[in-house]
């Protein structure tokens, strides 16, 4: 099992979150259970048009009630869940130094 920061994450990354202590503490994120596709990331919470494009937002950035409250490290995952069904999902990490689950041996080949 290899973990890497999420700040060091590129695309076509396949990591592994479900119960993730930022992401999925209760291990009942349904979208988190197959290995996902990493299709990029940014600093910051996330934008408002993730949030409309995105079929499910996961993290909690509730405590950020104004740009300047965004940690300085905060960093905002796109990921896409398996074929077929190929939904995206937003996820929000409040430290980019977290690091996660990822398969080096089984990548999507975006690199």
């Amino acid at each position: 099992m290899n973990k890497i920061p999420v700040a060091a994450l590129f695309e076509g990354h396949i990591v592994t979150l479900e119960g993730d202590r930022f992401v999925d503490p209760r291990s009942d994120v349904d979208e988190l259970r197959a290995p996902l596709t990493v299709v990029g990331h940014y600093a910051g919470i996330p934008t408002a048009q993730d949030e409309h494009r995105a079929f499910k937002l996961i993290g909690d950035w509730s405590d950020v009630a104004a740009e300047q409250d965004v940690p300085e490290q905060a960093c905002t995952m796109l990921l896409v869940t398996p074929a077929p069904s190929s939904k995206l999902l937003v996820a929000y990490f409040p430290d980019d130094q977290h690091e996660v689950v990822v398969d080096l041996d089984n990548q999507d080949g975006f690199e």
